[in-house]
């Protein structure tokens, strides 16, 4: 556990560390920022209520930028890390394959969710300030953003299966994006089998905001998330233990 973590902090050092990343922090930021005081607009086109602001900026999120943030980020602290043969330096470290890959994967979740929470918390305090502190669920809103961490989780161990899979940083996030829409658009397309794509479960969150909180429906959500979580993370272990450098 001491070594998964250890490896976990080096890369979130190496996130932050790439300006990249920070500007898309600060750009998602003033997208959120930008969204409500146009929302203050009376004729606006893009019109939405105050109260329901923060679960907007969280489906967004969840469909838009955790996977598109995930992809890139697996691509380049793995996918790209291959071509400049960079983990044969980290492999003589005397690190376990798995563990460096978990680690990976741990920093890319923390990241995602300091995305997600940032943004989310942006947008709730704008919502108590136009709409007042008795007009929003702040519990409900952070537990949303506390639960989201699971489908991220799911996405992120699916993004690093496909990164896994390929040999350039380019084709890793090229194959993710094309992945990510097929399987969302196999959805779309046919309504029947979405209960068994992972893409259809992104937004679980959705299900503990209203008066009447299916629980077997929450609970089997969580579990299939977890089952797909576990089935790309042995994926892509399995695959990485068997490259070559």
């Amino acid at each position: 556990m001491n070594t998964l973590c250890i490896c976990a902090k080096n890369e979130i050092y190496k996130i932050f560390h790439r300006e990249k990343y920070r500007i898309m922090l600060a750009v998602t930021l003033g997208v959120t920022v930008c969204g409500a005081l146009i929302g203050l607009i009376s004729n606006s086109v893009i019109s939405f209520s105050s109260q329901n602001y923060p679960y907007a900026v969280l489906s967004l999120c969840c469909y838009l930028v955790i996977p598109f943030t995930a992809l890139m980020l697996a691509s380049d602290l793995i996918s790209v890390e291959f071509e400049r043969n960079e983990w044969k330096l980290l492999l003589t470290r005397h690190f376990s394959r798995t563990k460096l890959l978990l680690g990976k994967l741990a920093a890319i979740v923390i990241y995602e969710l300091v995305l997600t929470a940032a943004n989310v918390i942006a947008a709730l305090i704008f919502s108590l300030i136009l709409s007042g502190f008795t007009s929003v669920n702040i519990f409900a809103v952070l537990m949303s953003v506390v639960i989201t961490i699971i489908p991220t989780a799911a996405f992120v161990s699916f993004a690093g299966f496909l990164s896994v899979l390929c040999k350039s940083g380019i084709s890793a996030f090229g194959l993710g994006v094309a992945a990510y829409g097929g399987v969302t658009l196999l959805g779309l397309v046919f309504s029947k089998i979405s209960g068994i794509l992972f893409t259809s479960y992104l937004a679980v969150y959705k299900m503990i905001i209203g008066q009447d909180i299916p629980i077997f429906r929450f609970v089997l959500s969580v579990f299939i998330l977890l089952g797909f979580l576990l089935v790309f993370i042995s994926g892509a272990s399995i695959r990485f233990e068997k490259r070559e450098f």
